[in-house]
């Protein structure tokens, strides 16, 4: 049986597949109730997702911090740590 961040982490996806605003609330909750030790790629696609859509949305703040999560456990992943430098690159 999934936890329950796990299936708010699949809701969220299904919901990003149709473009659902309750996108960004499932892949909140979800954010909150995982663990890097405990899922740590789901922890880090969470993660992922909330920041591209905050960047896109043009929080650059809020979308740092969900980058910085990531780079906490994983300095390569995906394209995280160019995304970080341009957005402190913005900030200065």
């Amino acid at each position: 049986m999934r936890s329950a961040p796990l299936a708010l982490y699949w809701k969220a996806i299904e919901a990003l597949d149709r473009q659902d605003a309750s996108a960004i609330r499932l892949l909140k909750a979800a954010a909150a109730g995982l663990s890097s030790q405990d899922n740590p790629e789901e922890f880090k696609a969470v993660n992922y997702h909330l920041g591209r859509i905050l960047e896109d949305e043009g929080d650059m703040e809020s979308s740092g911090k969900y980058y910085i999560e990531i780079l906490a456990v994983d300095y390569l992943y995906k394209d995280v740590l160019a995304r970080m430098e341009r957005i402190q690159g913005e900030e200065e």
